[in-house]
């Protein structure tokens, strides 16, 4: 999944997207969810940067697999990075 949330961005930077975790709140052994803030500050292809924030709020089975995500991210900077590289 992951692979398939970014690879549009990744088409318009320079190199792929690094992601840096910033923080975990949640999540462990007796608890089902947990949320993820992440970041990335990349550069597009036409030297615009992109520095992309997300929370990213991930359910697990009881094996430690993650089944569900849900990310929030700046979709406008995405759009502007998309368009502007295309």
């Amino acid at each position: 999944w992951k692979q398939g949330a970014l690879g549009t961005v990744n088409r318009v930077l320079r190199e792929p997207l690094a992601l840096r975790v910033v923080n975990v709140v949640g999540g462990g052994r007796d608890q089902d969810w947990a949320l993820v803030e992440l970041e990335a500050n990349a550069v597009c292809k036409n030297g615009m940067p992109y520095p992309q924030r997300y929370a990213w709020v991930m359910r697990f089975d009881g094996s430690g697999t993650i089944v569900q995500v849900r990310a929030y991210l700046d979709s406008a900077l995405v759009q502007k990075a998309v368009d502007s590289n295309s």
